[in-house]
């Protein structure tokens, strides 16, 4: 009897991998179809037990060419077993086609293998915006003039951030984990949202927008601060090398880590205010009594402008206002007509900030 159980409950997980391999064999997989394989994989030991002996094969890919039409007509005939009203097909060809499912998805495995040592490299010029989406299904989003390396293996998933700003939107591995290595710093996601941004002198900014997340700086931090000109990654077996324990951060807290110190203290971060910051994912620069100074830096991150402020006293004026972010002769219009300052372009392009001398 619990042989029986044992074989019904098989060809059913025969029946659901043929379903899969036929799915995969149209190569027209969306991310929602991925995300729902991996689920299937993941969803007992025995698939990924499966899956795991069948990576294992060395099957010439040949094989695959020389199965393609009997596999087809296998598929066909699958997707008749589940119509009502249609006959079955027996375990036997079940069985069988599950073989042929095994080397196909064998040699998926081995491809996907093969993609984990060709890192993929993502940009955006200045002023642009990228969302991708990666093999894992996790999300993406650089910012303007931002780069990264993205690393996976079959142990850990790492991003190298060699400048700018990017949100990450995790997708859960529990056998891999989820590493951001930036200005000498690595963040460990745990299954998680939130955003980096590598600043001047290498300060690691991290917002966390949903779960939680670890941040350590490396042993070794000179190795770990990135060189854009280069285009090159961490070595990502540098991982587990940190100098002390790691500071876990939630939803709604900032930090910020100098390049080679201590992080410093942690913020709380409110709804509205991690809602600003992100308004960069809508075209947007959202400003809301902010420094001076800083409106000044974001000027120059989104347009590539030099902007100076002269007379240091204006730095601390306080600003607010939404604007697109390629507005930016709107926006030196408005800090012109809110403060007594003069604004002045000189021959190299540089737009110079001065205390208005008729105010």
């Amino acid at each position: 009897m619990n042989t029986e159980m044992n074989n019904t409950a098989q060809s059913g997980v025969t029946a659901e991998a043929c379903a899969w391999v036929a799915q995969l064999e149209t190569g027209n997989m969306t991310p929602a179809d991925l995300d729902a394989f991996r689920e299937w994989i993941n969803r007992s030991p025995r698939h990924g037990l499966e899956i795991k002996r069948v990576a294992d094969l060395s099957a010439d890919l040949n094989v695959l060419a020389e199965l393609r039409d009997s596999l087809s007509q296998a598929a066909h005939e699958h997707r008749l077993s589940s119509v009502p009203g249609k006959k079955s097909v027996s375990l036997g060809w079940g069985l069988g086609l599950a073989a042929m499912s095994l080397i196909v998805i064998g040699v998926m495995f081995m491809q996907r293998s093969h993609n984990f040592s060709e890192p993929l490299q993502l940009y955006t010029e200045v002023g642009g915006y990228l969302e991708q989406q990666l093999d894992d299904g996790t999300v993406v989003q650089l910012n303007t003039n931002s780069r990264v390396i993205v690393t996976y293996s079959q142990d850990q998933r790492v991003v190298s951030l060699l400048k700018g700003e990017v949100l990450f939107e995790v997708a859960r591995d529990k056998d891999r984990p989820f590493l951001v290595l930036a200005g000498g710093k690595r963040i460990s996601a745990l299954g998680t949202a939130f955003l980096v941004r590598l600043a001047e002198q290498h300060e690691v900014h991290l917002t966390v927008t949903e779960g939680r997340v670890q941040l350590a700086e490396l042993a070794t931090p000179d190795k770990g601060l990135l060189a854009a000109d280069k285009n090159s990654s961490i070595d990502p077996s540098m991982q587990g090398d940190v100098n002390a324990e790691p500071i876990e951060l939630s939803a709604g807290q900032r930090v910020v880590a100098p390049q080679s110190a201590a992080p410093q203290a942690i913020e709380l971060v409110s709804v509205e205010a991690i809602r600003r910051t992100l308004s960069w994912q809508n075209g947007l620069l959202d400003f809301s009594d902010t420094p001076l100074s800083e409106v000044v830096r974001e000027i120059t991150r989104y347009s590539g402008r030099q902007v100076e402020i002269v007379d240091q006293e204006l730095a601390n004026l306080r600003f607010g206002g939404v604007f697109k972010t390629g507005e930016t002769e709107l926006l030196l219009e408005a800090l012109e007509q809110s403060f007594n300052i003069e604004i002045e372009t000189i021959s190299d392009g540089t737009v110079l900030l001065r205390t208005s001398k008729t105010g």
